[in-house]
């Protein structure tokens, strides 16, 4: 049976409408360089892509929160640093003290140097990192040594997530570097020391002696520890930043398009439409008329 004019211009009019549709979506692909512009396009493509952009989203915040930790970590070695010049000063100027060839007006100038090492070690217990104070713990937003030299902070190790199940250890507690909890206090050991020398007692002064060695050990020791988060944080930003690289890549995989392919797409779109047109200019029209 023949098939009537009518359903054979319908037909032709549902393969113009389509592509039509599909040159748009070409067109649509070619200046977008994307293939997935709305769920639509590919239900299966666009979720893949929405479970790696969130998979993306965790990595850069655990690259942002890493970066954050490094320069804070800096921050305290550098503090750390100016800690351990000060006590050797503070050690030599015990050694001064501990001789018989320095006299009282020498020892008292020596203690009125004391006691600006300790101003300074305050100083630098209350390091402030970008807004957070290093030595603070998890109550970093106000200094962790108050103005007479005890610590009011947290004792805790402050910890960033670099990815989920992936957590590094970013600070170290004023309590633990300056020694506020144990026998040997850094500021403890400068105002005995400048006590001593003021009231010019060498046997007082030699008695500080292995109380400084013992804070002067101690900071190396925090700061090798110190070493070691940085470089964990280092290796924690290189997984994070790893991890947000391939995400961003197979996001791109599952949706976006080359500029070859687009171009061929739309090319042959066009093509296809211009065929549908050429073949519904060829069907009669004249028994169409009322239909």
């Amino acid at each position: 049976m023949r098939i009537s004019d009518s359903a054979a211009f319908d037909n032709v009019k549902r393969q113009i409408n389509k592509a039509r549709e599909n040159m748009a979506t070409a067109q649509e692909q070619a200046s977008s360089g994307m293939r997935v512009n709305k769920p639509s396009d590919d239900p299966v493509a666009a979720a893949q892509a929405r479970r790696e952009a969130s998979r993306k989203a965790l990595a850069d915040a655990g690259k942002a929160a890493t970066e954050q930790a490094q320069g804070q970590l800096e921050g305290t070695d550098a503090a750390l640093s100016d800690v351990f010049e000060g006590l050797t000063t503070a050690r030599g100027l015990a050694l001064q003290g501990a001789s018989s060839t320095m006299g009282p007006e020498n020892r008292t100038a020596a203690a009125n140097e004391v006691r600006k090492i300790r101003e300074q070690m305050i100083a630098l217990g209350n390091t402030n990192i970008n807004g957070r104070y290093v030595f603070g713990g998890y109550r970093d937003q106000t200094p962790p040594f108050n103005t007479s030299g005890t610590f009011v902070g947290d004792s805790m190790t402050k910890e960033v997530q670099a990815l989920p199940g992936l957590k590094v250890s970013t600070s170290i507690s004023g309590q633990v570097a300056f020694g506020t909890d144990g026998s040997d206090d850094l500021l403890g050991s400068l105002d005995a020391l400048a006590s001593a020398l003021e009231s010019n007692d060498i046997d007082a002064v030699q008695a500080t002696i292995k109380g400084l060695n013992a804070n002067h050990e101690r900071i190396l020791n925090v700061r090798t520890q110190v070493g070691a988060m940085i470089d964990s944080v280092q290796v924690a930003n290189s997984v994070a930043d790893n991890q947000s690289y391939r995400a961003q890549i197979e996001i791109g995989r599952l949706v976006q398009i080359d500029e070859i392919t687009a171009a061929t797409n739309f090319v042959q779109a066009k093509g296809a439409l211009e065929s549908a047109l050429a073949i519904a200019q060829q069907i009669p029209v004249g028994g169409l008329a009322g239909k």
